[in-house]
């Protein structure tokens, strides 16, 4: 298990993923609220998801959802409101089929996605809270998705990230508004939560170092010997492919010393300040193997993952920008005040 900051007391017990788990159990196929998800999910029709979306953005009120939308947003809300509060554990760790080594065939597979999805019910819930002027209940709404963003990008590499990503944008406008209506001690306790929020979101490079682990041992780790395949967490074992295709399997292993080299490189560029440039020139580096494995190994151009993680955590200070505006309070230093 690992610990990171609790944002509000009293934490719960557990870790994040073992509290998700049976919520995300009751979304699996068959499950009672699983047909409410698609309506907030990317398999939504056009025109719901631009009516989610418009209430999202703050561009219309809560109560100019269709029917069938806000029946769909009933079903979910309390399932929504138990799932983010799994932010409040103490660690985040490992379940079955959650974490960061988690089998890709277990049936909570899907679970990114659903906590993407509870973000942005959430999200909504914290709209219809302020048209009733309930602002002060909302700011612990708001923290509670950040901080479930903050797990998600702690528990699975990009794709963890990406979510964290999506959740944190998709509850900014929300935020920000409940920020302007609440009184000035929730303000000050909201600024208190988002500091512990984001001192324990990992760095790019610890996203990287989950990613590189993950992918190596999909790809490679067919040629592990029975011992070492043993020495695997039982998650990774489930990752581990059968090594079925010699042909494949001799380019990927005469790959693998430049695959090793540039991920390596992507990691010790991670944090530097030229990070994008050099992200950039490790990318166009593609050799005649990467061409022809492309179908089997794609090359993610971890620089555009880069750049929508620190739009996230721009979000984040500006958030903290606004509270402190409101409260009377400067910005801290090398706080951004301004999109860019």
């Amino acid at each position: 298990d690992r610990p990171r900051p609790i944002h509000r007391e009293p934490a719960l017990a557990g870790t994040f993923e073992r509290c998700v788990g049976p919520l995300i159990d009751q979304m699996l196929d068959g499950g009672a609220l699983a047909p409410s998800v698609m309506t907030f999910s990317g398999s939504a029709p056009t025109a719901l998801g631009g009516q989610v979306q418009a209430v999202l953005d703050g561009g219309r009120p809560f109560d100019s959802l269709a029917a069938g939308i806000r029946s769909d947003f009933d079903q979910l809300a309390p399932w929504a409101e138990a799932l983010i509060a799994c932010s409040r554990t103490s660690a985040v760790g490992v379940d079955d089929g959650l974490g960061p080594f988690a089998s890709p065939n277990h049936p909570r597979d899907r679970a990114p996605l659903q906590i993407l999805v509870a973000g942005k019910v959430s999200a909504l819930q914290l709209w219809k809270e302020l048209s009733a002027e309930n602002a002060d209940h909302s700011i612990s709404k708001c923290t509670d998705v950040l901080a479930a963003a903050r797990d998600a990008a702690l528990d699975k590499g990009l794709v963890g990230a990406m979510v964290g990503t999506a959740m944190t944008k998709t509850v900014t406008p929300a935020c920000g508004a409940a920020l302007n209506q609440a009184q000035a001690d929730t303000r000050r306790r909201f600024l208190d939560e988002l500091a512990r929020i984001r001192k324990g979101f990992p760095r790019f490079s610890e996203v990287l170092r989950v990613e590189r682990a993950t992918r190596q041992l999909d790809v490679f780790g067919r040629y592990l010997s029975s011992e070492q395949f043993l020495k695997l967490p039982p998650g990774a074992q489930a990752q581990v492919r059968p090594n079925v295709d010699p042909p494949v399997s001799s380019l990927l292993w005469l790959w693998w010393g430049s695959y090793l080299d540039r991920t390596n490189r992507f990691l010790e560029a991670a944090d530097q300040p030229a990070r994008d440039e050099l992200f950039g020139e490790i990318e166009s580096e593609r050799d005649l193997l990467d061409w022809f494995l492309f179908e089997t190994l794609p090359v993610p151009s971890f620089r555009e993952f880069a750049l929508r993680y620190d739009a996230a955590l721009r979000a984040l200070d500006l958030l903290e920008s606004a509270a402190r505006a409101a409260a009377g309070e400067p910005a801290l230093p090398g706080i951004v005040t301004t999109p860019e």
